[in-house]
């Protein structure tokens, strides 16, 4: 009897994968600065935005990583958030990076964030 016993399934990548946009994007803009595997990317940006510089702006976040002598490609990634939006945490700043269209929407930023990193299934 054939059975497929894979325990990954679809989600490893490739063509015909069943990627979504977002895990493209998390490899082609600005968050992909910040190394290839997204878990230590977030580690990264997450330890140069101390959590008492939130609410912040995109302006305010470049200040503040190069004030935590951030590495320059998370100050470049921060650099590539959208104008106007307003991050209220790291994970926020997260989806603005690879969302950048939920950014400009205040509610939608909420709703990824509030959503989870864990809750999109892609380990």
């Amino acid at each position: 009897m054939d059975r497929d016993t894979s325990k990954h399934g679809p989600r490893l990548g490739g063509e015909g994968s069943g990627e979504d946009d977002r895990d493209v994007d998390a490899r082609t803009g600005p968050a992909s600065r910040l190394g290839a595997d997204e878990v230590e990317a977030r580690r990264e940006l997450s330890r140069h935005l101390r959590p008492g510089a939130f609410p912040a702006d995109r302006d305010r976040l470049v200040a503040e990583a190069e004030e935590n002598h951030a590495p320059e490609p998370v100050v470049e990634a921060l650099r590539g958030l959208p104008v106007g939006a307003e991050f209220h945490t790291a994970h926020e700043v997260w989806i603005g990076l690879t969302e950048p269209e939920a950014a400009g929407d205040r509610q939608a930023l909420r709703g990824r964030a509030a959503a989870g990193p864990l809750d999109d299934a892609r380990f």
